[in-house]
Order: C-alpha cells, then structure tokens, then sequence
C-alpha cells in the first residue's frame, strides 16, 4: 500500500484515529486496481505519531502527494495540530478532501465538486447539525444513521450542487459502516466521481447497512455477527455469565483476533460469553439489549462506557456500570488502568494499531494467553 511518491500513480491518502481500516483497504485492492490501474491507497494513523515522529513525516509526505484525502475521527488536538496546516496547503490542488466524523476544523476542509464547507453557513454543515445528538440523548446513534441513510436517497433527486452534498453523505455512510465492501466501494466511488477522465467509468454499489447494535462471536458465519442472542454458540456455564463490550468499527472492519481470544479465554473457563456491541462509544444500548442477567461485564472499548468522539462522559459511564446486575470488570480487578481494562491485555484496539493486526497485515496478532487466563480467573471469581 506504499510506494516511492510514483508522478504516475493516483494516490487515495486516508489519514484516521488508527490502523483498523488498513485490512479492508488492504483487501480491497486487487478489485480497485482492476478497476483504477496506477491506484495507491495509503492508511495513516494519527494516534501512532505522538511515539513514532517517522509516521507523521510518513503522512505528511502522503498527504503533499494526494490525489484524494478521506480525513476522519480526528477530535484531539495532538492528532489535529500536525497534520492540520499540511491538509490545508494541499487542499486546493486536490481532486476532493473528503472531512467525515471528525473535529469542525476537518470537516470544514471538505471540498468535494461545487461543495466547500469552508464557506460561511455552508448547506452541508446544516445537515451536519441535524445529525448531532440532542444535548442529553441516550442514543447509539440510530436515529442519526436512518436520517444519513435517507439524506442521500432525498437528494438523488435534486440537481446541481446538490449532487456533491449527496457525494459527501455517502461517503460518510460507506466509511461508518466500514466493513471491506464498504471501504472498497467508498474509495471506488470517490475515484470515479472525482478523478476527472483519468479512469473510465466503473459500476459502484451503494453502501451496505449493518445492524447499530448486535453481537459477534467467532464461531458464527459471516462477519459473525448476528442480532439474535439465541444464535449464539451454545456453552453450558458452569462459572456464571459474562457480557462483552466491543468496538462496532473493530467488528466490521475484521479485525477481531482480540476479541476472539478472549471470547475463548473465558469460554475455555466455563463462562457464558455474550458478546455485544453498540455503533459510536455509548455502550449502553448494548448492555441494556443483551446484558440482562449477566454477573459480570468486560468493555474491550479502551472507552468510558457512556462517550462520544472527543468526550468521555465518565459520570455518566459510572452510572451505567453501576446498573449492571452484580458486578463491573474493569482495569482494578486485572492489574491494568481503568481505560483498557481487558483490551490491552490480548492486546485489545490499542490507540495506534498494530501492524501485525488481523485486518492491517496479516493474522499474526499475539493473543497473550497469560493475560488472559489471568483475566479469565478474575472474571470467574468475580462472577
């Protein structure tokens, strides 16, 4: 997915929180070459910069060469300062900057066709607004997602700039419901509709819809996930129930050997393992749709249990592990800080990634196995 800056290529540059896109990007590609000959798509981490100076220069060098960036899940200031003044002096010589799910300094990047969201009282930002949870909304979000479903399908059909505005909406749809279709059909897209006469016009399937809150395990077909608690693996508990909190984004995207190690650390301990998760970082649609009844609870998020991008409402995550029926795993119990309780342990979605990710490279991912028996024992006496 690197190259030596090629004057021939055409180079798609995603800069993001962290390295789980990287797999469907990656497994993408035979399809996008075929399609686009000369295409590069790189994926850059803006949570690996803080220890590793090589992977900003790395992106800064992508991002002076873009033909296409897709910036995203930037809120924190120490992933939005270095990169910031480098998208915004290339910005202009670009064939789209696309700002999705991020800090309004990206989004008001966004430059796509006749859209520019750097002008004053933009159409799009409205939009934006729209979408935005009420102040006090306990939501995961869905009834934000239906309104971005439906935003493009309304839009279809009113011409001129509006076409752009559409453009941009999809793109946020096909990037938040990033399993390997739809990054590969968001960066096809993006291409042919904004790469001039380079390429020759290509087929682009609309993104595909997954459920907001639903459960994964392993040993289901597919993607493993399924919205039905009876179509989980049956395990006769012999040392109580534990439910697990997981990343939606980590569950589409494929990159789940941690969560699968530890679904089968517990599992091999004689727990009954519900495995839920819930779309952005409000866990508890999840917990209150699966996790009746279970004695103990372990977020894989590395996430307060109640937040939003750039916020972790810890009050509010307190409250909710407080209703869980008899007791909360976190870090205290495991040897580990409170903000990756189990996760780190196997290891879970670190902030940067791991090259050696199910999803990024490969399927070499360490599972830790004493971690996690550690954990699994824990969990057991807590239950």
């Amino acid at each position: 997915m690197r190259d030596s800056f090629d004057p021939a290529a055409y180079r798609v540059v995603i800069v993001t929180l962290d390295h789980h896109a990287a797999g469907p990007a990656a497994r993408a590609m035979p399809a996008l070459e075929r399609d686009f000959p000369g295409l590069k798509v790189s994926i850059h981490a803006a949570a690996t910069w803080a220890e590793n100076r090589a992977a900003l220069e790395e992106t800064k060098r992508a991002v002076a060469h873009a033909d296409i960036i897709v910036a995203n899940l930037l809120f924190l200031e120490e992933h939005i300062e270095p990169i910031a003044p480098d998208l915004a002096a290339r910005r202009d010589a670009l064939d789209a900057f696309v700002g999705v799910v991020a800090d309004e300094k990206i989004v008001n990047m966004t430059r796509m066709g006749d859209l520019d969201m750097s002008a004053p009282s933009s159409t799009a930002m409205e939009f934006l607004k729209k979408l935005r949870p009420k102040k006090g909304a306990k939501s995961s979000g869905e009834s934000q997602m239906k309104m971005l479903r439906r935003l493009p399908k309304i839009l279809k059909f009113i011409p001129g700039k509006a076409q752009d505005l559409r453009a941009y909406f999809l793109s946020m749809q096909y990037w938040l419901g990033g399993s390997d279709d739809n990054v590969r059909e968001m960066i096809r897209f993006l291409v042919d509709r904004y790469s001039g006469d380079r390429f020759g016009r290509v087929e682009v399937a609309a993104p595909v819809d997954y459920p907001e809150v639903a459960l994964y395990h392993p040993d289901l077909p597919g993607m493993g996930i399924t919205t039905e608690i009876s179509e989980l693996p049956t395990v006769t508990p012999r040392n109580g129930t534990v439910g697990i909190l997981m990343l939606r984004s980590y569950v589409l995207a494929s990159d789940t050997a941690h969560y699968a190690a530890v679904i089968r650390a517990f599992e091999e301990k004689g727990l009954r393992v519900i495995p839920a998760f819930a779309g952005g970082l409000d866990g508890r649609p999840a917990m209150d749709a699966y996790f009746d009844g279970i004695d103990a609870l372990v977020s894989l998020t590395g996430f307060s249990l109640v937040g939003r991008a750039g916020l972790q409402r810890q009050r509010r995550g307190c409250a909710c592990a407080q209703k869980a029926r008899r007791a909360l795993h976190r870090g205290a119990s495991t040897g580990v800080s409170d903000a990756g309780a189990v996760g780190y342990l196997c290891p879970g979605p670190r902030p940067g990634g791991d090259d050696d990710a199910r999803g990024s490279t490969g399927d070499r991912r360490r599972d830790e196995p004493d971690g996690l028996c550690r954990a699994a024992r824990s969990v057991t006496r807590a239950a």
